[in-house]
């Protein structure tokens, strides 16, 4: 598990990461206050391994998580594959994307289930 704050730290992170990794955060926090989110980077074979070692809880979605984020009220956020695929779209109008474009696409297309277009 990593622990990031700011977006443009998660982008920097999750390229070396798989398809098979989530990002976790705090969507209550998200909504109010995306510039200041924490994010952890949690793969599913990281969670079947603290489940086996029961060292997960159910969140108030009703995903395993972490017991050491059971206070953070983290929930999926977004997996990395479409993070990635959000940047890759918004790279090819902006070669250095701010945290403000970056929020902005990734909340449209958490709205939309669509690409922002650049």
């Amino acid at each position: 598990m990593k622990k990031m704050q700011e977006i443009t730290n998660l982008f920097s992170t999750i390229n070396s990461h798989t398809d098979n990794d989530w990002v976790y955060t705090n969507l209550e926090k998200w909504e109010a206050h995306p510039e200041s989110a924490i994010f952890y980077l949690i793969s599913e074979d990281e969670i079947d391994d603290l489940e086996e070692d029961d060292k997960t809880v159910e969140n108030s979605a009703g995903e395993l998580i972490p017991k050491s984020l059971a206070k953070e009220n983290v929930e999926t956020w977004l997996d990395v594959q479409t993070l990635l695929a959000i940047f890759e779209i918004i790279q090819k109008k902006v070669k250095a994307p701010d945290e403000d474009i970056l929020i902005r696409a990734i909340n449209h297309y958490r709205e939309f289930d669509d690409f922002m277009k650049a």
